[in-house]
C-alpha cells in the first residue's frame, strides 16, 4: 500500500510499522515491511489483512491517513487499474 498522512513521517513511525504494533483491539500486527516515499508518504507492505489495520497503526502511532492505495496482491501488480475494474490473471502473474 502506498499511504499519506498529514503528519510527517519520521524513520521513528516506520520502525514501528515495520516492528509490528499492539492495536486498541489487544490485537499485535505482524511486522511488516515500511520505507518512506515522501515527508509525508511510505509504502507498506503487511503479511497479514484485519479490518483498518493501516489506518488504526497509524493512528496508534499519531498519524491520520490522508490517502490510502492498494498497489499489489501478493505477486500481483495492480498498475493503471481502475476502482471497480478488474481484469484476468495472465500466466506471468502465477509465476
Amino acid at each position: 500500500y502506498d499511504v499519506s498522512t498529514f503528519e510527517t513521517v519520521t524513520p521513528e513511525h516506520l520502525k514501528k510499522l515495520a516492528d509490528g504494533i499492539r492495536l486498541p483491539q489487544n490485537i499485535k500486527t505482524l511486522p511488516a515491511i515500511a520505507t518512506p516515499i515522501g515527508d509525508n508518504s511510505f509504502r507498506i507492505i503487511l503479511y497479514q489483512g484485519l479490518k483498518r489495520q493501516i489506518r488504526e497503526m497509524c493512528l496508534s502511532i499519531g498519524l491520520n491517513v490522508k490517502t490510502l492505495h492498494r498497489v499489489a496482491i501478493g505477486p500481483i501488480h495492480i498498475g493503471g487499474l481502475k476502482p471497480g475494474k478488474y481484469r484476468y490473471i495472465r500466466e506471468a502473474d502465477r509465476k
